[in-house]
């Protein structure tokens, strides 16, 4: 019965692994498939693969693309005005940024000059002080 029962296990084994027979020593004739050539198949098919593209940002209402380098001549006009969303996102569309960036007051700030991003300055109650790039 105990061999019964052995090659039972084994049968049922081999149908779970599909034929990889992991869980025995293989049958005469049969062979374990080898790692080596299929990690090789597999380099060699993500070599040929295609980087991932660009993301495809859609052009903002004056079919310029969303952002690029910041120019902050012309953005005085914002000076006065509350920095919401919808200003901060006007500021950054007109300087051509990619991206902008509040600073209030006493606020720790980075020191790096980011020619992309557009620093909207304000004061304590939230209004717009001064606009610069950078």
């Amino acid at each position: 019965m105990a061999g019964y029962a052995r090659s039972h296990a084994a049968a049922l084994c081999s149908r779970i692994v599909r034929g990889m027979n992991a869980c025995t020593a293989p049958a005469r004739g049969h062979r374990r498939p080898r790692l080596a050539p299929l990690l090789a198949l597999g380099l060699l098919l993500s070599a040929c693969a295609q980087p991932p593209a660009a993301p495809d940002y859609p052009a903002n209402s004056t079919g310029a693309p969303p952002g690029g380098l910041c120019n902050a001549q012309g953005l005085a006009g914002f000076a006065g005005q509350m920095a919401t969303a919808s200003v901060t996102e006007a500021v950054r569309v007109r300087a051509g940024a990619r991206m902008a960036r509040i600073l209030r007051p006493g606020q720790m700030i980075t020191k790096e000059f980011i020619a992309e991003r557009v620093n909207l300055e304000v004061d304590a109650a939230g209004r717009i002080v001064a606009v610069r790039c950078g």
